[in-house]
């Protein structure tokens, strides 16, 4: 069991990589100001003992004590990194400082996100961890391309001077549940635009390329990256080498929707590179025969299921719930809840949401849950704080199975923590100690 920090761990990947280390039975910290993560990303994560969440922007020091650190603090899609471009490149560098500064003083490994943006435009097809790039420092991407860029400067000057254990892996264009539907990434915009029935939106001609990997394939190769031997620094490029135009793209993202939108042609944005492509023989040789497994044409179908947009005639946002019998109420141990349908993946209702992110103690949210609850003659509420208290925040499976006070009369339709048997890396689990 080790004590893991992970910046940026509300966001998109960062979720499924606490979701990861929470199953292999670590004690995990999550560190996100929200800016562009979710507590929806992480909420099947909030009753398990060894998950905490906390508020911060790693532009301020934080301060641990921990074993491992993945820095993956930084908005990472063009219309999020463009919104503040000097907070971009401050949450890069500054960010990285302060994280290689915990690392130095706790003697903690620390691996960094890297992207394949340091590659820039490039001239080299694929594109090798040795390749320098091509970036334009003073254009509108450079506050994320050289932020990064710098980054990984100060872990290679951390590691040599100060002796820190430092991992850079490069990540290329990734996909999977939990992306958000708005943050302009090619992949979740033509979904988008395909279930809407709005006309597909191709930059440029159509010609460039990218490769696109599953986030459990990223989320395996940082694990593997982080459990590397010290003398294994990187950078190592994480992605999938199939490639696809943006045509290509288009089509296939037509054929899974079942759309008829158009496809529309718009000018190319400055410096958007013509190609995308990662050499992954070094990964396949530090990262034990590391290789992604899932294919787009595999995985894109659930992710068109799972993006929480509706579609025009075509899906009823409710649908889920349809399929679990669910309805318009959902069971949460003792506890019936109205359901106020919202097509997000989690399914939970929008005021309980709303209560999770409120800043008031623990029981006056839960009051406020069970004033939603029906009259006594139709069933039950919870007989004492803590039994509902476990009924809305279910602990960790091996906690419930130990604790008394905890109602096991109840389906828990929310998710629950992950399954320390589920994951093949680590035998070794330990049963959480303690609830939320």
């Amino acid at each position: 069991m080790k004590r893991v920090l992970v910046t940026g761990g509300a966001g998109f990947i960062g979720s499924h990589l606490c979701e990861r280390l929470v199953g292999e039975g670590h004690d995990v910290i999550c560190l996100d100001n929200y800016f562009t993560g979710s507590k929806r990303n992480i909420l099947h994560l909030l009753g398990c003992g060894n998950f905490e969440p906390v508020r911060h922007d790693v532009i301020a020091p934080y301060y641990a004590e921990v074993d491992e650190i993945y820095n993956l603090a930084c908005p990472a899609s063009p219309v999020h990194y463009q919104y503040n471009p000097i907070k971009t490149t401050k949450t890069s560098v500054m960010g990285a400082i302060n994280m290689l500064g915990l690392a130095k003083r706790v003697k903690a490994r620390i691996l960094q996100a890297s992207t394949s943006e340091v590659y820039g435009d490039p001239d080299v097809h694929p594109q090798p961890e040795s390749y320098w790039g091509s970036v334009n420092p003073i254009g509108i991407r450079s506050c994320y391309d050289e932020g990064k860029r710098c980054a990984e400067t100060l872990f290679m000057d951390y590691h040599r001077q100060n002796g820190v254990r430092i991992k850079i892996v490069r990540i290329f264009n990734t996909y999977g549940p939990r992306m958000n539907p708005d943050d302009g990434r090619v992949v979740s915009n033509f979904i988008v635009q395909a279930l809407r029935g709005e006309d597909i939106t191709i930059y440029g001609d159509g010609s460039q390329t990218r490769s696109f990997q599953y986030v459990s394939d990223l989320v395996e190769g940082m694990v593997r990256m982080m459990d590397t031997p010290d003398e294994v620094t990187g950078p190592v490029n994480i992605g999938n080498p199939g490639e696809f135009t943006m045509l290509q793209l288009a089509a296939l993202i037509l054929e899974m929707t079942g759309s008829a939108s158009r496809i529309v042609f718009r000018p190319l944005p400055s410096d958007d590179p013509r190609q995308r492509r990662p050499d992954i023989g070094l990964a396949g040789e530090v990262l034990h025969g590391w290789r992604p497994e899932v294919p787009l044409r595999e995985k894109g179908p659930v992710v068109v299921q799972r993006l929480p947009v509706g579609r025009q005639g075509q899906r009823d946002p409710s649908a889920g719930l349809k399929r679990q019998g669910a309805q318009r109420r959902v069971q949460i141990g003792q506890v019936q809840i109205q359901l106020v349908p919202g097509g997000g993946e989690d399914l939970l209702p929008d005021f309980f949401i709303a209560l999770i992110q409120q800043n008031t103690p623990f029981s006056k949210r839960l009051q406020s849950v069970k004033s939603r609850a029906a009259p006594a003659g139709n069933r039950r509420c919870c007989s004492s704080i803590s039994s509902a208290r476990a009924a809305v925040f279910p602990p960790c499976r091996a906690r419930a199975q130990a604790d008394a006070s905890v109602s096991r009369s109840g389906d828990v339709s929310a998710s629950s923590c992950p399954s320390p048997a589920a994951s093949p890396r680590d035998s070794r689990n330990r049963t959480a100690s303690r609830a939320w």
